[in-house]
């Protein structure tokens, strides 16, 4: 299966201030670590519906409201987790593209895996409002436009992180063609994510445990998946399960490497097609799930 790494340069033009954890200097860590070990690493393409894809899953009223807010030169929007900086808007319009640009490539043939090395990360990014230091939600932009524009009855994102994606799971809660299953540590920033989560609407819902998932991802050739990898390690997390097993790397990193390869897989069991994006604020190294909680799923 051939795998291919996407990023873009403009990623770097969103600036935030000292001591922040989400900067721009963890995404030239991670590309430089992985063209290091030798994996291909290409620039995005120009996708010139970008904003479309973005207004298909976000409210457009958001989108031009983050606009203005950058072009008045606004310290940050909607929280202090969302700081703005002259290049924020293009950083966060080029994370998408490159998501996007990553997805395009997949759909061209089977036996493909894409990884799109990217920030601003995107799963807490809201309908209508930026938090914990997501504008746009890439993955749920690349996982609408799969849908919308190849046809794919279905698509299912893997969420690897210390904090529960939010933002992922109340845009495709009420819809049966996404299941969302996130790895996090319940009640940790945002606060959601129960395991009784299960979604809203006439639609059925489901936990997927370590059996469950590969039937809920199986039942359509024409099926793809998405990921959102990444870990937020907030300086309040500095408890948490996660950041304490990160700590010991062989015990960590051990867990973390037994559990994700009976996810991954599935995403080539359908149709042989994957993208994965990074949302990584903290290290990635030496990471353990507590557990899958789900959302969402196939009626």
């Amino acid at each position: 299966m051939t795998t291919r790494v996407f990023t873009d340069q403009r990623c770097l033009l969103h600036r935030s201030p000292p001591g922040y954890p989400e900067r721009s200097e963890r995404l030239e860590a991670i590309v430089d670590h992985l063209a290091g070990e030798g994996h291909e690493i290409v620039d995005s393409v120009a996708f010139p519906e970008v904003e479309e894809r973005i207004r298909n899953v976000h409210d457009p009223a958001y989108v031009e409201r983050l606009r203005r807010a950058v072009e008045r030169g606004d310290g940050l929007i909607d929280s202090a987790d969302n700081p703005l900086s002259e290049g924020t808007f293009d950083a966060s319009l080029a994370a998408v593209e490159t998501v996007l640009t990553a997805a395009e490539w997949v759909m061209g043939e089977t036996d493909r895996k894409a990884l799109a090395a990217v920030r601003p990360p995107g799963h807490h990014a809201e309908h209508g409002t930026a938090m914990g230091f997501c504008y746009f939600n890439n993955v749920a932009v690349a996982a609408d436009h799969l849908i919308d524009r190849h046809g794919l009855g279905r698509v299912a994102i893997f969420d690897f992180d210390v904090h529960h994606g939010n933002g992922t799971q109340h845009l495709f809660e009420e819809r049966g063609d996404v299941l969302y299953v996130s790895t996090h540590q319940y009640p940790f920033y945002p606060g959601t994510g129960a395991a009784n989560e299960r979604g809203r609407g006439d639609r059925q819902r489901a936990t997927a445990g370590r059996n469950r998932q590969r039937g809920l991802c199986c039942r359509s050739r024409r099926a793809g998946a998405a990921g959102a990898r990444g870990v937020c390690t907030r300086g309040a997390d500095a408890v948490s399960r996660i950041r304490r097993l990160a700590e010991r790397p062989r015990r960590g990193h051990a867990g973390y490497r037994r559990r994700l390869p009976r996810v991954e897989p599935l995403a080539g069991r359908p149709c042989g097609r994957s993208v994965w994006g990074t949302g990584v604020v903290g290290s990635g190294r030496g990471l353990r799930p507590d557990g899958p909680a789900v959302t969402g799923g196939y009626p």
